[in-house]
């Protein structure tokens, strides 16, 4: 009857609760970039995995809230778009060591 959709509906909110802790954990590693204050999540970035080997630099606009995805090699079809969530380049051992934190 009538209790499946509002069990649908606390599990649909459940993942959504799980999605922004995950999108908030992420988001707090990114580098805090010279000259700005504060901070903002945005969906996209926030869900963007770190790669070692990461094929896009996220750039955010200085006049607006946007930010922009700006390839760094050449992307094949269907290749997940990647960032490096440190500064890539630090010595691997500080790299790891703030990939671990």
């Amino acid at each position: 009857g009538k209790s499946a959709p509002a069990a649908d509906g606390d599990a649909a909110a459940g993942d959504r609760q799980k999605d922004l802790v995950e999108m908030s954990r992420r988001a707090a590693k990114l580098p805090v970039l010279p000259g700005f204050e504060g901070l903002g999540l945005v969906e996209p970035v926030a869900l963007t995995n770190h790669s070692c080997d990461a094929n896009t630099d996220i750039v955010p606009s200085v006049y607006t809230s946007d930010v922009v995805a700006s390839a760094t090699r050449d992307i094949a079809e269907g290749e997940e778009l990647t960032m490096s969530y440190i500064d890539d380049t630090k010595h691997l051992h500080v790299r790891r060591h703030e990939l671990l934190s």
